[in-house]
C-alpha cells in the first residue's frame, strides 16, 4: 500500500459517520490488497465490494477473501455506463490492465460494464463510507458513474488515483471542481510525515503519481 493511502485510511477513520457498518467499494482492487488494508485498518465493522473485471484476478480474489464474509467480490469493470466492452486491455499484471483504448498487439477481453451507482442499486448498498478508484487513467469516468450517488450525498468519501495515465482524459482540476460543487473537501499527503493536507486551490495538472481523497464536508 502506498504511503498515501494508508495516511487516508488513517485520517478517515477519525472522521466517520456512527454507523453500524461501513460500506467500501474498492474499484480496481487487483491482488486485494487495498481491501485487505481496509479490514486491517480502524474504519470499524467494514464491508467490502471488491471489484476487478480480470476472471483470473476475480477468482484469485474469491480465494484470498474466502474467509471473510463481509468480503463481496464483482467481476465486473465500471465506467459511466452499464453494458460490456470488448477492448479491455490484459496487462500481464491485473493492477496495470485498462479501457483507455487498444493498441496493436495488445490482448484485450469482452468484459461487463456497470456504473457505481448501478452497483449500489444491485448490491442494496444505503451509504458508501469510501469509493477508492484505480483505474489506470479511467478514474473520471468511474467518478461520472457515481452522479446520482454523489448528488444525493450518499458517498462519504472518495479516493483516486493520478499520474500519467490521465494523459488521454479530462483534466484533473475538472474533475476536483465537479467534486468541490458536490459537496467534498480534497486533500492529498504531499509530503513523507504522512500528514494529509487539504488542497483549497488548483491541484497541478503534472501527470505526477499520487493518491487524492475527496471528504463529504
Amino acid at each position: 500500500m502506498d504511503l498515501d493511502e494508508a495516511a487516508f485510511l488513517r485520517f478517515l477513520a477519525g472522521r466517520l459517520p456512527p454507523r453500524a457498518q461501513h460500506h467500501v467499494i474498492d474499484v480496481g482492487a487487483a491482488a486485494g490488497n487495498y481491501t485487505a488494508e481496509v479490514l486491517a485498518s480502524a474504519i470499524p465493522n467494514p464491508v467490502c465490494w471488491t471489484v476487478e473485471p480480470r476472471a483470473d484476478a476475480a477468482e484469485a480474489l474469491r480465494a484470498r477473501f474466502a474467509d471473510r464474509p463481509n468480503v463481496h467480490v464483482l467481476e465486473l469493470a465500471v465506467s459511466d455506463h452499464d453494458g460490456t466492452v470488448d477492448d479491455f486491455v490484459v496487462a500481464p499484471f491485473a493492477e496495470f490492465s485498462h479501457m483507455r483504448g487498444r493498441f496493436p498487439g495488445d490482448t484485450a477481453v469482452t468484459v461487463t460494464v456497470r456504473t457505481v451507482d448501478r452497483i449500489v442499486a444491485d448490491e442494496g448498498i444505503d451509504l458508501v463510507t469510501l469509493l477508492k478508484i484505480d483505474t489506470e487513467g479511467f478514474e473520471p469516468q468511474v467518478i461520472a458513474g457515481a452522479r446520482a450517488l454523489r448528488h444525493a450525498g450518499l458517498v462519504h468519501a472518495i479516493q483516486l488515483e493520478y499520474g500519467g495515465t490521465w494523459g488521454q482524459g479530462p483534466p484533473l482540476n475538472s474533475v476536483l471542481d465537479e467534486l468541490r460543487a458536490d459537496g467534498f473537501d480534497i486533500y492529498q499527503v504531499p509530503h513523507l510525515d504522512g500528514r494529509v493536507v487539504r488542497i483549497d486551490g488548483p491541484s497541478a495538472e503534472d501527470l505526477a503519481f499520487r493518491n487524492l481523497l475527496a471528504v463529504q464536508r
